[in-house]
């Protein structure tokens, strides 16, 4: 996960500071084939859907640090445990009975068998 811009600083209404977080995630996704939808892997060795839920985990960690200098928020400048902490903790989010894309998607008859 790399910078694009600053935060950024915008006045409100009382006259103090704001600061806005920034973050993006790129991610690559398979193209879809024939009249059959693009899907994400879920049950595989590489997940695709666990490492969304990953990488969101850094992202949430570069948009709510409280240092305002980039090179010490976020990841930067924190021991390696510590960046991975959040990743891992909403990596548990997508084996959540009740969050489970699985479910969900079942649950909207959207869920379509591997044939």
């Amino acid at each position: 996960m790399d910078e694009v811009v600053s935060l950024s600083r915008v006045l409100s209404r009382n006259g103090t500071t704001a600061r806005l977080p920034v973050a993006h995630m790129v991610c690559n996704q398979t193209p879809p084939v024939g009249d059959k939808p693009s899907l994400m892997t879920f049950r595989e060795i590489s997940s695709q859907v666990e490492t969304v839920f990953h990488e969101f985990g850094h992202a949430l960690q570069h948009m709510l640090t409280k240092q305002d200098e980039g090179l010490v928020a976020g990841i930067r400048g924190v021991e390696w445990d510590a960046v991975e902490l959040p990743s891992q903790f909403m990596e548990n989010w997508c084996y959540h009975r009740l969050t489970s894309p699985t479910t969900k998607l079942s649950s909207l008859g959207l869920l379509q068998s591997s044939d």
